[in-house]
C-alpha cells in the first residue's frame, strides 16, 4: 500500500488508522472527511505528500507525528491552522508543490509522480526559472528497506545560483556531508551575495537584493518572489555503504502559474506547466521488502520529462546552462 484516497463516503479517520504503514508515501483526503483521529498517520515514515478536502474540521494530537519524509501538505488555510506542522513540510492552498524525496521519489506537481536514480557522482538540475537554478549532486548508496539491500542513490549536495532583479548574484550550497549526529551543523550551507561569502547553520538569515536563505535546524529556505525552495537534511537510515545523510528538497511557485516571468523547465520544475494534468513516469518497482535480496533502483523518471535524463545534466554545480535552461528566459 504507497497510496491512498479517501473517498468522499468517509466521514472520519479513526484514531492509528495507518499508524505504522511504512510504504504509504501519498494520501488524499477526501472531501466530506471532517475528522483525523489521533496517530491516524504517525510513524507513516516513507509518507512524502498529503491532500485535504476543505471539510476537514479536526485533526488529532500526533496524527502526522514521526512522518520525517513529508514535505509537501495542500490544505486551504482553515484546515492548515488546526495542525502543528514540522518546519520541513510546505503547506500550499493551490497543491501546486512538489518535492523530490528519499532515494529518490519525485512527488511532481498536481500529483504526478516519478522515481529518478541520477547518475553517481553527476550534477542534474531540478528547477531552472529566470533567475533560479537548483542543481543537485547524486551520490551511490546500499541501504536496507526491510530485508532488502537496495543499490541506489541519493541526493546529498543543493546548489542554488539566483540573480537579483537588479543583477546581484546569490549562490548557496547546502552539503549533506557536513551534517552530524544531531543532523545539523553551524557550516552545512555556504554562500556568497556579490562575492561576499557567508557560512549559514541554525537560526541564520542571508538577505540579498531581494533574494533570502534562512535555516531553521536542518531545514535551508530560499526565496524570491516568486518560488520557495527548501532542502532538509536527513539521515540515511539502514545505511550499509555511502553516505550517512542525504537532502529532501520541495519546490513551491508563490505567485500564480500563469503570472511567472519564465514557464519553468528541470526535472521537477517542468510539471509546473499550468495544465493542473499530473505527469506520471516510471518508477521502480520493488520486491517484498520481508523476504532477503538485493535490488538496484534503475528509474530515470521516463515518461514525465521532455527528453532524457542526459538532458538534464549539467557541467558543474552552479552552472544555469543545459538543454531546457530557462535561467535568462
Amino acid at each position: 500500500l504507497t497510496s491512498v484516497t479517501i473517498p468522499d463516503s468517509v466521514e472520519s479517520i479513526g484514531q492509528s488508522t495507518f499508524y505504522m504503514a511504512t510504504a504509504l508515501t501519498s494520501v488524499t483526503i477526501g472531501d466530506s472527511v471532517t475528522s483525523i483521529g489521533p496517530y491516524a498517520f504517525s510513524d507513516t515514515s516513507a509518507l512524502t505528500s498529503a491532500t485535504f478536502g476543505d471539510s476537514v474540521t479536526s485533526i488529532g494530537v500526533d496524527a502526522f507525528a514521526f512522518t520525517s519524509s513529508l514535505t509537501s501538505v495542500c490544505a486551504s488555510s482553515t484546515v492548515e491552522a488546526l495542525y502543528t506542522w514540522g518546519t520541513s513540510v510546505t503547506v500550499s492552498s493551490t497543491c501546486a508543490s512538489a518535492t523530490a524525496t528519499g532515494d529518490p521519489h519525485l512527488s511532481l506537481a498536481y500529483g504526478g509522480k516519478a522515481d529518478f536514480r541520477g547518475t553517481p557522482g553527476a550534477v542534474f538540475n531540478l528547477l531552472s526559472a529566470l533567475g533560479l537554478s537548483l542543481n543537485v549532486l547524486f551520490t551511490g548508496a546500499m541501504f536496507k528497506l526491510g530485508e532488502l539491500i537496495v543499490d541506489g542513490s541519493f541526493m546529498t549536495e543543493a546548489h542554488l545560483a539566483l540573480r537579483s532583479p537588479s543583477g546581484k548574484r546569490l549562490l548557496v550550497t547546502y552539503d549533506a556531508g557536513r551534517l552530524g549526529d544531531a543532523h545539523m551543523s553551524y557550516r552545512m550551507v555556504n554562500a556568497t551575495c556579490g562575492g561576499e561569502a557567508a557560512t549559514l547553520g541554525p537560526k541564520s538569515v542571508l538577505d540579498c537584493d531581494g533574494l533570502r536563505a534562512s535555516i531553521d535546524w536542518s531545514t535551508l529556505t530560499v526565496a524570491t518572489g516568486e518560488w520557495l525552495v527548501k532542502v532538509t537534511g536527513q539521515p540515511v537510515y539502514g545505511r550499509v555503504s555511502g553516505p550517512a545523510h542525504r537532502l529532501d528538497i520541495a519546490l513551491e511557485p508563490l505567485v500564480a502559474e500563469d503570472k511567472l516571468a519564465a514557464k519553468p523547465h528541470g526535472l521537477v520544475g517542468q510539471s509546473f506547466d499550468g495544465t493542473k494534468v499530473p505527469r506520471y513516469g516510471r518508477v521502480d518497482q520493488y520486491p517484498p521488502l520481508s523476504v532477503p535480496a538485493d535490488f538496484s533502483t534503475a528509474a530515470m523518471a521516463e515518461g514525465a520529462i521532455e527528453g532524457v535524463a542526459a538532458d538534464y545534466q549539467v557541467a558543474d554545480k552552479y552552472a544555469t546552462h543545459f538543454k531546457f535552461s530557462r535561467f535568462a528566459a
